[in-house]
């Protein structure tokens, strides 16, 4: 069961990366980095046409611990300092089809 939740979740990040990254200009992230700060991991990073960032952060089951959030819109402050832009975090969801 937790092998098929975690092929779900890299299915649903990838799903993410092909959707978001077509909007934008793909912006790498080093995890290492975040996690030596204690931040949060950037799942899909990217600069829109308005030059914001965008903090994707891609989920199977749709939900966000507090921690998490807390984690990530830390990352959120660190981006926008270092590279002196806005950011915005958004959240994709995979949303399962109804079977017919």
């Amino acid at each position: 069961m937790a092998c098929n939740f975690f092929a779900r979740g890299q299915q649903t990040e990838r799903m993410a990366s092909s959707w978001y990254h077509g909007r934008g200009t793909p912006l790498l992230v080093s995890p290492l980095t975040l996690r030596s700060l204690g931040l949060g991991q950037v799942d899909v990073c990217f600069i829109d046409g308005r030059g914001s960032v965008v903090v994707v952060e891609s989920k199977t089951a749709g939900h966000i611990s507090p921690r998490q959030l807390r984690r990530l819109l830390k990352a959120c402050s660190f981006l926008g300092a270092i590279l002196k832009k806005t950011v915005r975090l958004e959240c994709f969801t995979l949303k399962p089809r109804s079977s017919l």
